[in-house]
């Protein structure tokens, strides 16, 4: 490490040499010796902290960093890395994909995101797409190209709480009799069992136990629609492998379909529910031919699919089943998401809390009485 002085256009400049970790040279020019110095000074601290970066390496884009960072994660399904790839070509790249990663400032990242906003993304978006940048950043800083992320203490809008419709045992009830004969089994499933669609379209017949001590239906997988086609993919957690203890009522439901549709236990491979064509189920056709004309003949327009989910549990909640298990059925990592997304209050439940307050504060009226008797005297 040295400082030379060179006369360079017939000016002088101060050369800081240094090297690197592996012996080789570089080298930075400054008009002033006190620059040169407070450069070499700095270089000499970050090496003994430990954060000292390479600049060769962070001439890396965060373009060229993000197509390492899709490329490296094997566990990630299909449909995530379809839309991780949208986020970062759509939102991301546009702005920050030619740009060397050590030069990406959180004021850059702020501004970006403020963009997002004023453009009228909803807050939710916004925030799935930080979460990618920030893995992106994260993957720099693992890579010792940057110290630590740009992305921190951003002012990001809050997103609206979100809004529970679940249905009650009536509407439920109305919507089993407006659905069309053919979809009634699976419309009795889904209602009681809450389950996600794609687990719902995943379901194969090799997932159905109907006879011995305890008849069981499996999650073991979801269908989603990829840039590659409609695909098998397994749970996002463990969590979403679970099982349901199957009821007499579901068992008839589920061996009427494949009654009609000419099937038995021993065509393992194929969906347990299908179309009036023996296709698997596809989210768009389900919605606009089915689910939309059953709720608008049942009177309940406001309710979309994913409510049905939410209901279930809403009515574990209120039947006081204990929470562990509502997060096991759910398929929830978190029973917190459990709570915070999915259940709602119901007027029976608020009800049954005023009741309880009232029956607690009339039991011992007595004593209220007599202190406040006392405090009069």
């Amino acid at each position: 490490m040295s400082i030379h002085k060179v006369i360079r256009n017939g000016k002088k400049k101060h050369v800081v040499k240094l090297r690197r970790p592996d012996g080789t040279q570089y080298s930075r020019t400054f008009k002033t010796n006190r620059d040169a110095k407070a450069f070499e000074a700095s270089e000499i601290q970050a090496r003994n902290k430990g954060i000292w970066i390479d600049s060769r390496r962070s001439a890396i884009t965060f373009g060229a960093l993000a197509e390492l960072w899709l490329k490296q994660n094997p566990d990630k399904r299909q449909r995530t890395l379809d839309r991780d790839v949208a986020i970062l070509k759509k939102h991301v790249l546009p702005t920050l994909g030619d740009q060397p990663i050590l030069g990406i400032k959180h004021s850059h990242i702020q501004t970006l995101v403020s963009t997002w906003s004023d453009g009228g993304l909803k807050p939710r978006t916004i925030q799935r797409q930080i979460a990618v940048m920030k893995a992106v950043f994260q993957r720099a800083v693992n890579d010792d190209l940057i110290v630590k992320s740009p992305i921190k203490s951003l002012r990001v809008p809050k997103a609206s709480p979100v809004v529970h419709h679940p249905l009650s045992a009536d509407a439920t009830a109305r919507i089993l009799n407006a659905v069309e004969p053919f979809y009634r089994p699976l419309m009795y499933i889904f209602l009681t069992t809450g389950l996600r669609w794609s687990e719902l379209a995943g379901l194969q017949i090799r997932d159905v136990t109907l006879i011995g001590k305890e008849p069981t239906l499996r999650i073991e997988r979801g269908l989603h629609m990829t840039s590659t086609g409609y695909k098998y993919e397994p749970p996002k957690s463990n969590a979403g492998q679970r099982s349901w203890l199957l009821s007499e009522q579901q068992i008839l439901s589920i061996s009427a379909h494949l009654t009609t549709t000419k099937r038995t236990m021993a065509n393992q491979d194929e969906p347990l529910f299908t179309s009036p064509k023996g296709s698997h189920l596809v989210y768009s056709n389900f919605r606009q031919r089915v689910f939309l004309p059953a709720i608008k003949l049942a009177g309940i327009p406001n309710t979309v699919i994913h409510d049905i989910r939410r209901t279930t549990a809403t009515v574990l909640v209120a039947e006081q089943v204990d929470m562990k298990t509502i997060q096991e059925l759910m398929g929830h990592s978190d029973i917190r998401t459990t709570m915070n997304l999915y259940a709602s209050a119901t007027p029976a439940g608020r009800q049954n809390a005023v009741d309880a307050l009232r029956k607690h504060t009339d039991s011992g009226q007595d004593q209220v009485d007599n202190l406040l008797q006392a405090g009069e005297q």
